[in-house]
């Protein structure tokens, strides 16, 4: 006899148990949908930067599937960072959409906003409880607290160090730089990389030659890298292919000699990357704790590009990055902290998960004395820039209309650069834009230069004016601020300061002004080279 309705015993079950599941899932996203739209029913002030109350943020619910939100601006400030946007992104009223389950996800240091903006569809929702459950009952955190921060330091060395990739030349500054501390590195020591990008097209590359052979004569090789975005298989692919050769070599040449290993970063994925590049070594070339931060990853192209450095030697240093170095293999996450080797050196670890924005805070700290002579001068070298950083271009803006000359060395791919950050400081009194068409001059440097007035933390009559220079891997996007592992080095000696002043010469004489350059060129938005898009 014929089942019921034409389907037989075996077939029931699993139509049960497929329709009781999708039930349940349909139920359970109409439940966290409901406590999300009752969570943002209202509109709540968030904290855009420094500015507390400055923005208003509205759940649209007349159309709640469509995760839309809307700023109003509540301060003058506030009024104005919405009509800017608006005005310049020829939006017809300022909303955000969400795209990707993860749109703009890092704009404000307020909890709320940043689930609002991240993860309005529910079942991202979903997926956010579930990360804030591990992050507060599971993963090992540390604590805010400054580190080491002692003053009595002695025998800190400081290096500039500039790789000059002027129209797809290579040079091999910061190469030689690891190859000579590798080949000096004394047996028993620690070599100790994080570096984003790691891949070479010749598997004898002199680099990775001295590698091997220090890990042969004793020295402990230690690599932490990470792998391109997945979004690109081709990329990914190759690196993949690069790194567990290198691996396989290098337990071969170790074995019995050295505890050495190559590890990619255990959260990778396009919302967290092992953005860092930095290199230590723990005894090498007659002296110990050498520290090497710079913008530049290991591979073929990085050496075609412009970038920005610092050598270091100094034991307080290179504690704390041993120590970030650590986090970074344990594959721990926490807020932004901070290691100080007296005034002169201090040193910021992201992701910063919470609370404002650091280098708005940076900023925020530049003060207007009246009746000074001394005019106050930013000069910012910076590869990427996006929506999510928006204020710190907000920033700049009241800086200049308050009298400080701000000139920044950008390159003008709309996919690297957002095009509203540009059309925002073109063509404005106090504010000198150069953009760089990356075919030519790649600029994948990040720092930032201030000689002027500024106050340290929250002291009072602070007038003295200050040289300060910021380096790192650290980009102006939202992944940098709240998803990456990232550093940031504030300096302050004049050597170093006058070295990197010489190279943002440099970079401007190649690069015209806003006002000598067209508009953004069409034929670079498409250009996709194997780094462009992983910086």
């Amino acid at each position: 006899m014929p089942s019921r309705f034409g389907i037989s015993k075996k077939l029931r079950p699993f139509l049960f148990y497929s329709g009781f599941t999708l039930l349940a899932a349909a139920l359970l996203t109409l439940i966290c949908g409901y406590i999300q739209l009752e969570r943002f029913s209202e509109p709540f002030t968030i904290e855009w930067a420094n500015e507390a109350s400055s923005l208003w943020l509205h759940f649209d619910k007349k159309n709640p599937l469509s995760g839309r939100v809307v700023f109003v601006g509540h301060t003058p400030l506030g009024q104005r960072m919405v009509s800017e946007y608006q005005e310049l992104s020829k939006l017809s009223s300022p909303g955000i959409y969400i795209e990707d389950h993860r749109l703009y996800s890092a704009i404000s240091g307020d909890q709320r906003s940043m689930d609002t903006f991240g993860y309005l569809d529910y079942f991202a929702y979903i997926k956010l409880e579930l990360n804030h459950l591990y992050r507060s009952a599971l993963a090992n955190q540390h604590t805010n607290t400054p580190l080491l921060t002692d003053t009595a330091s002695s025998e800190i060395y400081l290096q500039s160090l500039f790789t000059r990739g002027l129209y797809k030349q290579a040079d091999n500054t910061l190469v030689d730089q690891l190859r000579l501390l590798v080949q000096k590195a004394v047996p028993g020591s620690y070599v100790r990389f994080s570096v984003f990008l790691f891949y070479y097209e010749n598997d004898n590359e002199p680099l990775l030659l001295d590698l091997l052979a220090a890990a042969a004569r004793g020295v402990n090789i230690q690599l932490i890298t990470d792998l391109p975005e997945s979004d690109n298989s081709q990329r990914r692919g190759a690196g993949q292919v690069f790194q567990e050769a290198f691996e396989k070599r290098l337990s071969e040449v170790a074995k019995g000699k050295s505890d050495s290993w190559i590890k990619r970063h255990g959260n990778v994925s396009w919302d967290s990357k092992n953005h860092t590049k930095i290199f230590l070594f723990s005894d090498s070339a007659g002296f110990k704790n050498w520290v090497i931060v710079t913008s530049e990853n290991l591979t073929d192209t990085e050496r075609q590009k412009y970038q920005a450095g610092l050598l270091m030697r100094d034991k307080l240093s290179y504690d704390a990055f041993d120590q970030y170095w650590n986090q970074i293999l344990k594959g721990n996450y926490s807020d932004l902290w901070s290691a100080s080797s007296g005034t002169n050196l201090t040193h910021h670890f992201f992701p910063q998960t919470t609370g404002d924005d650091e280098i708005y805070r940076q900023l925020d700290r530049i003060t207007i004395i009246p009746g000074t002579t001394q005019k106050s001068k930013l000069s910012i070298s910076m590869a990427r820039w996006n929506f999510e950083r928006f204020p710190l271009a907000m920033k700049l803006v009241e800086l200049a209309e308050k009298g400080v000359q701000i000139e920044i060395v950008t390159r003008n791919n709309p996919q690297i650069v957002d095009d509203v950050i540009l059309k925002l400081l073109s063509h404005r009194p106090n504010i000198a834009l150069h953009t760089a068409n990356v075919d030519k001059l790649n600029i994948h440097s990040k720092y930032v230069l201030f000689d002027g007035y500024y106050r340290d933390g929250d002291m009072a009559g602070d007038n003295q004016p200050k040289k300060i220079l910021w380096v790192g891997s650290h980009n102006f996007t939202g992944m940098a601020m709240r998803n990456n592992y990232e550093t940031w080095s504030e300096v302050r000696n004049e050597r170093i300061f006058q070295d990197f002043s010489d190279n943002f010469l440099e970079l401007k004489s190649l690069v015209p002004t806003d006002a000598e350059s067209s508009d953004l060129n069409s034929d670079v938005a498409h250009n996709k080279s194997l780094d462009n898009n992983a910086d």
